[in-house]
């Protein structure tokens, strides 16, 4: 193990506290990879990219596709990665 530090993570946010962006940089600070989020009018995060620096390619593409009832809630999610859908997601909301 090394006593020098091996690399940074800078952290991004937009105006109401979601983090947009991560960066990864090497103990040189120059950025090795970037994860961007985007986040829908419910505040859930709809899309995650994974980019490769320095040459700016795009290495992963997740997204999250969600369907709200009237209240706002969201009763299913289906996550895709790299445009194929990966799984559905239901949520059952339980009245008390």
């Amino acid at each position: 193990p090394s006593n020098c530090i091996q690399q940074y993570w800078e952290h991004e946010y937009d105006k109401i506290g979601n983090c947009v962006a991560i960066q990864r940089l090497n103990n040189k600070r120059v950025a090795e990879h970037c994860e961007l989020f985007e986040f829908d009018e419910h505040n859930n995060c709809v899309r995650e990219q994974l980019v490769y620096r320095p040459t700016g390619s795009l290495v992963e593409d997740k997204r999250n596709l969600y369907e709200y009832d009237e209240q706002g809630n969201w009763l299913r999610k289906i996550m895709y990665k790299n445009n194929e859908i990966q799984c559905f997601v239901d949520n059952k909301i339980i009245e008390q």
